[in-house]
């Protein structure tokens, strides 16, 4: 039920963009013309690195507005390796607590002429700032954490941030077009689809078909993809729903914490009380966040 409302949210926008910028109703249509279309793909490997790194630029300057600690941290964006050149996406790794080695966001450059610029921005701000490269070096730099939450890993906390980072970066104002903001878009419906096909499938009987066929009326990937993606939830049940989960517990702690507080509301502190805990339980995310409150 979640997913269902939140995607008919996600559709009603993305129209809405469709029709106010593309002069279209058409939306899967027009996500399917960004995706293909020569215009809107790269031209080569350094062209992508460029998109990404420019993306990243920006966001460490804006994050500075938006959060009271934000350490010295550094990061590379650069290309997968080559055993894993044709993979598509992104993928971000931690630096060491040291600083010898940096944090790295890697990110898919094969046959760039066939990779859309739609998404990548909603990628870049998900995996660097204000997304995973911000939440692990609070995490790493922070004072008095405790040693095991530098590391530990709750998908819920974690990747419900670097989705929220998504949205958050639009408030900052970091997307450059609104073609980018379609990318934001369609990667959010993405995040809202798992949340109805993996309980269709664990808890309500769906069939692998059914589930791929719900993934591709309500996104724009391939289906080749979209079939990867519903075996990684036959195989992990719950797991692709901890994004959305996640995001959305973000944003209720959020908005309750701005009905409080009123004027006293301070975006920076609030944020800086989601991150200083590492990657934690949604519960004590929430014990937490009404704490600082209280307090």
């Amino acid at each position: 039920e979640t997913g269902l409302r939140e995607m008919k949210g996600i559709d009603d926008e993305m129209k809405q963009i469709a029709h106010d910028h593309f002069k279209t109703d058409d939306v899967k249509g027009l996500l399917e013309r960004l995706r293909t279309d020569r215009q809107y793909t790269f031209r080569s490997e350094a062209e992508v690195i460029a998109y990404a790194q420019s993306a990243v630029d920006r966001a460490a300057v804006r994050v500075h507005d938006w959060f009271g600690f934000v350490p010295d941290a550094k990061l590379l964006v650069k290309p997968f390796p080559a055993y894993q050149k044709a993979s598509g996406g992104g993928f971000y790794s931690a630096g060491s607590v040291d600083g010898t080695r940096p944090g790295t966001y890697e990110l898919g450059t094969y046959e760039p002429e066939t990779i859309s610029k739609i998404g990548m921005e909603s990628t870049a701000f998900h995996e660097a700032y204000p997304g995973h490269h911000l939440q692990a070096s609070v995490a790493l730099f922070g004072k008095g954490l405790h040693p095991v939450l530098r590391y530990i890993y709750v998908s819920s906390t974690a990747e419900g941030w670097g989705l929220y980072s998504e949205r958050l970066a639009d408030e900052m104002g970091l997307y450059s077009s609104d073609i980018d903001r379609l990318g934001m878009l369609s990667a959010q419906a993405f995040r809202a689809a798992r949340l109805v096909v993996d309980p269709g499938m664990h808890v309500l009987g769906w069939t692998r078909e059914q589930a791929i066929d719900y993934m591709l009326e309500h996104t724009a990937d391939s289906r080749a993809y979209i079939e990867t993606e519903v075996d990684r939830y036959l195989a992990v049940p719950g797991q692709a729903t901890a994004y959305m989960i996640g995001s959305l517990e973000i944003q209720r702690l959020r908005h309750d914490a701005e009905q409080k507080l009123g004027p006293r509301f301070d975006i920076k502190a609030f944020h800086d009380v989601i991150l200083r805990d590492g990657s934690v339980t949604l519960p004590m995310l929430q014990a937490a966040v009404e704490r600082w409150a209280r307090e």
